[in-house]
């Protein structure tokens, strides 16, 4: 299986954090030097991951989410990244807002009848709508 598309509290939830929690407590860690840990992997993981797992480079990148609002990350992402990095709302709408963006965008084409689905991600022998149109 390949890398996740996108990872949340279902990951990196309640049990990730007492986890975190607990090894910097036996390392003796502070507070602060363990969220500057947990900060600086977050980082790391984020780069690390566009290095290993793109086929080519990036021109930029845009956050959302909690990373997004956190100074601490976008300036790590700046520094580790060569590309510039921007939050997502610079696009021209809320980054809490993509999924619905995304939902109305693939509605509009299955209603045109464009075909969106990528073979060469999904294993899918073939292009086709996504979708359907259900009345109700």
């Amino acid at each position: 299986m390949g890398p996740p598309k996108t990872t949340g509290r279902e990951v990196f939830g309640e049990h990730y954090a007492a986890e975190a929690v607990r090894r910097g407590e036996s390392l003796g860690l502070s507070p602060g030097d363990l969220a500057a840990t947990v900060t600086a992997l977050t980082v790391e993981t984020i780069a690390g991951s566009y290095e290993r797992l793109l086929p080519g480079s990036v021109d930029e990148v845009y956050v959302s989410g909690g990373g997004a609002r956190n100074p601490a990350i976008m300036e790590g992402l700046r520094d580790r990244l060569s590309v510039p990095v921007r939050d997502y709302s610079d696009l021209g709408f809320p980054g809490e807002a993509k999924e619905s963006v995304l939902v109305a965008l693939l509605a509009n084409e299955h209603l045109m009848g464009t075909p969106c689905n990528l073979p060469s991600a999904t294993g899918a022998r073939e292009q086709v709508v996504l979708g359907s149109l259900t009345w109700v």
